[in-house]
């Protein structure tokens, strides 16, 4: 199994994408003063007195909680259409560019089709759930050298739930890298899989496809711990299309 050359491939895209996953937590938390005036600015609050009650109470808890804050301005938002994004960028060329590159030749004179296929998930595998992971750890050590305060199992469960839900989204992207030749299509089906994903999530009949749902784990907000069933239906479906990926990649006309 070659790993060191598929790290040698992925090395600047993990690094490029580690450093921007890191700064954004950061700067969520940096800047959250900035946002707090904000809602506090005079245009706001003229607004806030012609709203809602429960868009008052939202912003108010926003502005006073930390934690709330944490959960709708990184956690339950932008952390997690950051690990979508990301994982569309690091899994549609996987084997896609094998074949553009016609590079794949090389490596069947050489390995077997599982020593192939397990050697790029894997080092995938274990680079994108480091970044997954660092946005989690960033963005915690950044708040405790502000000053702020979070509980670290709710952080920890966060980063989790976040961490296996972004890898069924990279084994997707993995599973439909293998079936082009060409790294256009890969990228373009793997944004058309999470908008279906997003839609499907906000109707009744298919609300059990919510993974970004899954992924934001919002009852952790109410002292409720992270779903374990949930867990295991998002590992059990990252291992069927990781099998069925594999027995893709096995029969392809190379």
């Amino acid at each position: 199994m070659n790993f060191y050359k598929e790290w040698r491939m992925l090395k600047w895209k993990f690094i490029t994408i580690l450093l921007i996953m890191i700064a954004s937590a950061m700067i969520v938390v940096l800047t959250r003063n900035i946002a707090i005036s904000a809602l506090n600015s005079p245009q706001v609050q003229e607004y806030l007195k012609n709203s809602s009650k429960a868009m008052s109470q939202l912003l108010s808890e926003i502005s006073t909680n930390f934690t709330y804050y944490s959960f709708t301005q990184w956690f339950g938002k932008s952390y997690i259409q950051l690990v979508a994004i990301f994982a569309a960028i690091m899994s549609f060329s996987s084997f896609s560019k094998e074949f553009s590159k016609k590079t794949i030749y090389l490596l069947a004179g050489r390995m077997s089709r599982w020593e192939i296929y397990i050697s790029k998930t894997l080092t995938g595998y274990m680079a994108f759930a480091i970044i997954v992971a660092s946005g989690g750890v960033a963005y915690y050590v950044t708040a405790l050298l502000m000053g702020y305060h979070l509980q670290l199992q709710m952080i920890l469960s966060w980063t989790f739930a976040t961490t296996i839900g972004g890898l069924l989204l990279y084994q997707i992207g993995m599973y439909i890298s293998i079936l082009f030749k060409d790294q256009i299509k890969p990228l373009l089906l793997d944004i058309a899989v999470y908008v279906g994903l997003y839609i499907t999530s906000m109707l009744k009949p298919t609300r059990f496809l919510n993974l970004f749902g899954y992924m934001a784990q919002n009852d952790l907000l109410r002292g409720k711990g992270i779903n374990i069933f949930s867990t295991l239906i998002v590992c059990i479906i990252c291992l069927l299309i990781f099998v069925g990926g594999y027995f893709q990649f096995k029969f392809k006309d190379l």
